[in-house]
């Protein structure tokens, strides 16, 4: 890293010897998003989502990338905290917005019943931001139970009252809350049952151990019962065997995600009307 720098004058800066390259790469990976989004260049992948109870495809999640100069996509990870950083994730929600509800419009006109879902930092929304996407649904001519809005466990819980008050706000209008990764936020059981949701997903460190013993497995049920005593549907993540996808039916779990469904893949390649067998993307 770069361990010491020190102005001279008022536009240079000298910096002492290291590795610069994360400082570097930092600044290429600035530049790169900032061009994507006033591009409006972030590419969407749509990781389809199955009923356990009939096998098939219910809805999809939206999933932003960034497209790297050879072509390649730059996972979540590596941009999204940067992203908030710089205080960039409002105009990133807003572009995965557009595309989730041109996707629930071409859906629909095609006959298909597919919910989509899409990510929103809980530190964006406000009454004003609630506000914007219930007018982008609406101008796309999308019914509101057609869209989900995602929000981590932990996050909401840390957001404060003006974003439960702008999740109440959507519920009402009849679009569904989803809190992703369940269990990792360490909610007590009154912050949860507060928690202004429809769906419950389960983190999918808790699917991918669930096998291992019967007290993985029975805890797994205990996460289940306890979404579904609290009037709210589960869906699990991370779901990548017939093993995982049997037991979590047998759980009572109506809706799972993950490897075994499909990997994220672009609209045109997304299995609407498919059922388990028929959803897996290439790759």
């Amino acid at each position: 890293d770069v361990t010491e720098c020190r102005a001279l004058g008022r536009q240079v800066v000298e910096f002492a010897e290291g590795d610069e390259r994360p400082l570097l790469e930092r600044v290429d990976m600035e530049q790169r998003l900032r061009r994507a989004i006033a591009g409006r260049e972030l590419v969407c992948l749509f990781q389809p989502t199955v009923a356990t109870g009939t096998g098939h495809v219910v809805g999809a999640e939206v999933l932003v990338r960034l497209r790297g100069d050879d072509g390649s996509l730059i996972p979540p990870g590596s941009f999204l905290p940067l992203a908030a950083d710089l205080g960039l994730m409002g105009d990133i929600t807003l572009q995965v917005l557009e595309q989730a509800c041109r996707a629930a419009a071409a859906w629909i006109a095609a006959g298909h019943d597919i919910r989509v879902a899409f990510n929103v930092p809980p530190t964006w929304l406000s009454d004003a931001s609630a506000a914007i996407i219930e007018a982008e649904i609406e101008g796309h001519g999308v019914p509101w139970s057609h869209m989900t809005v995602e929000v981590t466990e932990e996050g909401t819980l840390s957001a404060g009252p003006a974003a439960l008050q702008a999740l109440e706000h959507m519920r009402a209008r009849g679009i569904h809350v989803a809190i992703d990764d369940f269990g990792t936020g360490y909610a007590g059981l009154d912050s949860f049952r507060s928690l202004p949701a429809d769906i419950v997903k389960i983190d999918m460190t808790f699917v991918s151990d669930m096998l291992r013993t019967p007290e993985d497995r029975e805890l797994v049920r205990s996460m289940i019962d306890l979404i579904h005593r609290f009037g709210k549907k589960s869906v699990a993540e991370g779901v990548e065997s017939m093993e995982q996808f049997q037991v979590l039916g047998e759980l009572g779990c109506e809706v799972v995600q993950g490897y075994l469904v499909g990997r994220p893949m672009p609209f045109d390649e997304f299995p609407a009307g498919g059922r388990l067998g028929q959803s897996r993307a290439q790759g």
